[in-house]
């Protein structure tokens, strides 16, 4: 396996970047986090799926676009999370002296139809494994 990086500094970076996948013949993408885009979620999740292209996240906002799956922090543990750390705050506590803590709870969101589009078979060991799964 090669990975291969593909820059988007930009928005506008974004639709010749996956043109550029497809050129060179991808055979997956793999989003990481970064708020160009997290801002830009649904013309990822549309132009993968134009150009037919498997694609991974690490929100699950991507995968109810239609990105292929999505496997990271469960993003409502996580706020809840935040919010038990703003209360501490409120209540006294030193921002300082609180623990750093790591996310706990993950999701694995698969989308079915996209696989089915793009004919990617998802094993049954896999979907038993996912905390949703996109019919």
């Amino acid at each position: 396996m090669v990975v291969l990086p593909f820059d988007a500094l930009a928005a506008d970076d974004i639709a010749p970047a996956i043109e550029r996948m497809q050129r060179e013949k991808a055979q997956a993408l793999l989003v990481l986090p970064d708020s160009i885009f997290s801002s830009q979620m649904d013309l990822i999740a549309r132009l993968t799926l134009k150009h037919r292209l498997p694609s991974s996240y690490v929100q699950d906002r991507y995968a109810e676009l239609g990105g292929l799956m999505s496997y990271g922090r469960d993003t409502v543990s996580n706020w809840r999370l935040g919010t038990a750390f703003i209360d501490k705050i409120l209540k006294g506590a030193k921002p300082g002296d609180l623990p750093f803590e790591q996310p706990s709870i993950f999701q694995l969101v698969l989308n079915m139809r996209t696989a089915q589009t793009l004919g990617v078979k998802i094993s049954q060991s896999i979907l038993l494994q996912a905390s949703k799964v996109i019919e």
